[in-house]
């Protein structure tokens, strides 16, 4: 799953249709316990490429891989495992625009397994933060910007009880953790249109060399937004160039990363930006 947390698709791409294919074979041949386990790490297998499938707008495919995920892990009775599908489904459907039935999704998908947190695992903690995350963008999205403060409130209570071992994780999304609820948190109030609380939390949400790249490139791109907002131009495009360098593979699916790196060619004839051709030839857009 480090192929996903270091967003190196080109690995993934090669080595996922091998992997699947061993992992049909094994749950064929297997009965009882050892089937189902097989099943379940065939979910999350299919899990696993649903989001390489949705990175690279291959979305139809990204659903078809998720419901196939979900069926094997209802048939194995891992509640954790397909809680963790629903909140890869309510990203896809917000992808797609259906703000409101993302919403919807992750917040039921939430309260179905809701933790106690001082009883809680790690995993299951962070599929319910993740869960609330979903849940808080597609609420911003629909200009609800109160309600997403009120669900990354509570990601602020989840994130306090993991101890952010992302590699040990055996979903392959779910990066969940402070400084996934923080960048979340800068898409909600740059929607809301409050810049400077965008740049005070996107400043505060660096976790550090254990955070892995695809997050930190992420976030880099939502402080890079609000920098652009501000009119930080040169500070913007550093910003982008340390995105590009944390992900290089992930930073071109980004649609913000494009938005912002064509905002910024328009202001070129105002101010010198170094570093910004380098940024746009990197995500394939043209000068």
């Amino acid at each position: 799953m480090e192929f996903v947390f270091s967003a190196r698709f080109g690995e993934m791409e090669s080595l996922l249709p091998a992997v699947l294919a061993s992992a049909y074979n094994a749950a064929e041949a297997a009965i009882g316990e050892p089937r189902r386990r097989v099943n379940i790490s065939l979910a999350q297998l299919l899990h696993a490429s649903s989001n390489l499938l949705g990175y690279v707008a291959q979305e139809d495919l990204a659903a078809l891989a998720l419901i196939r995920a979900d069926t094997l892990a209802a048939e194995s009775g891992d509640e954790l495992t397909r809680a963790a599908i629903k909140g890869s489904y309510s990203w896809l459907l917000a992808k797609n625009g259906m703000y409101d039935d993302s919403a919807a999704y992750a917040e039921r998908a939430a309260t179905e397994i809701e933790p106690r947190l001082s009883t809680a695992t790690p995993r299951h903690v962070a599929i319910w933060g993740e869960l609330l995350c979903y849940a808080a963008f597609a609420a911003s999205r629909t200009g609800d910007y109160r309600q997403a403060r009120q669900y990354l409130r509570l990601c602020e209570s989840a994130e306090r009880q993991l101890d952010y071992d992302y590699a040990t994780r055996p979903e392959a999304s779910n990066v969940f953790g402070r400084t996934s609820a923080a960048s979340f948190g800068v898409v909600n109030e740059m929607a809301a249109d409050q810049p400077r609380e965008a740049i005070k939390l996107a400043v505060g949400s660096d976790g550090g060399n254990g955070v892995p790249p695809v997050l930190r490139s992420r976030r880099l791109i939502n402080y890079a937004h609000a920098q652009v907002h501000n009119q930080e131009n040169t500070e913007a495009v550093s910003t982008l160039r340390q995105a590009c360098s944390l992900a290089p593979e992930f930073i071109g699916h980004v649609p913000l990363a494009h938005a912002l790196t064509n905002e910024l060619l328009t202001r070129r004839g105002k101010q010198r930006l170094d570093g910004l051709a380098s940024v746009a030839e990197h995500i394939g857009v043209p000068i």
